[in-house]
C-alpha cells in the first residue's frame, strides 16, 4: 500500500492506494448484501479472533481473481 500526498499543486491530495485498499474498497460494498456490518477477509479475522466474536458469512471471490476467501462479520 502507497500512502502519502498523490497529485500536482491543487490537485492532490492525500492518498492510500495498492492492494490493500483495493480490498478494503470491495469488502466495504459486501454491507450492501450482508448489512451495516464490519466485514474483514480471513487474514484480519486470523490475526484478531482471539480477541472478537466473528460470524462466518460466506466464501466469495472478488472479480478479476481466482482464489475464494471467507469473509467474516464482527459480532456485538
Amino acid at each position: 500500500c502507497s500512502v502519502g500526498p498523490m497529485g500536482q499543486g491543487r490537485a492532490q491530495r492525500y492518498s492510500a492506494i495498492g492492494r490493500a485498499m483495493t480490498l478494503a474498497a470491495f469488502l466495504s460494498r459486501q454491507a450492501v448484501v450482508y448489512g451495516p456490518a464490519i466485514i474483514v477477509d480471513e487474514a484480519v479475522h486470523k490475526r484478531v479472533d482471539h480477541h472478537f466474536a466473528f460470524l462466518e458469512l460466506d466464501r466469495i471471490r472478488e472479480m478479476g481473481t481466482d482464489r475464494a476467501f471467507s469473509i467474516f462479520a464482527l459480532v456485538g
